[in-house]
């Protein structure tokens, strides 16, 4: 879990620079990166409570010879998905910046042809109108990203080969 760590510092870290090399203003980019740092990490206080009560259970009733090095596992996990949510997040704003668009317009030609020469927007538009996208932000923000958080905290927390959690993470 500490290599982890180590590889989401690295990765925020990387995505700030070229943020901040494709779009200027690093400080802009670091206070954008600490709000949704902050706004993910409100939106997993529960989750993460939990996880951490459920850690501390499974010591009480499943023993295990390093308990200390388990709990400390799952608080890195628990920083380790929450910074690399964050740090995916900004990289991902600086790609049109490293980048460009180029295929665009060769795209979304095969897309219309794939859709009997209508864009693809248009079609979910028509079918959809009137429709919030709101359900689908709360889905994205609620469901997968709690999911995505909480899976380095589980894996933490169930898996006892520290080997195999290392491999299935470094992936």
């Amino acid at each position: 879990m500490r290599s982890f760590f180590l590889v989401t510092l690295v990765y925020l870290a990387a995505a700030l620079v070229v943020v901040s090399a494709t779009q200027g203003a690093p400080a802009v980019v670091l206070a954008s990166a600490g709000d949704a740092m902050l706004t993910l990490a409100g939106l997993m206080t529960i989750p993460v409570t939990l996880v951490f009560a459920l850690a501390a259970l499974r010591e009480v009733f499943w023993p295990t010879l390093n308990a200390r090095d388990r709990l400390v596992d799952v608080w890195l996990g628990s920083v380790s998905a929450l910074v690399l949510q964050v740090a995916f997040s900004v990289f991902k704003t600086a790609l049109p910046g490293i980048v460009p668009f180029y295929a665009d317009p060769a795209l979304a030609s095969l897309d219309a042809w794939i859709h009997g020469g209508t864009n693809a927007f248009e079609l979910v538009h028509a079918w959809g109108y009137g429709l919030s996208t709101a359900y689908a932000n709360w889905t994205y923000l609620h469901v997968w990203s709690f999911l995505a958080v909480l899976f380095p905290i589980v894996l933490s927390l169930t898996d006892v080969d520290r080997a195999r959690r290392k491999r299935y993470l470094t992936l």
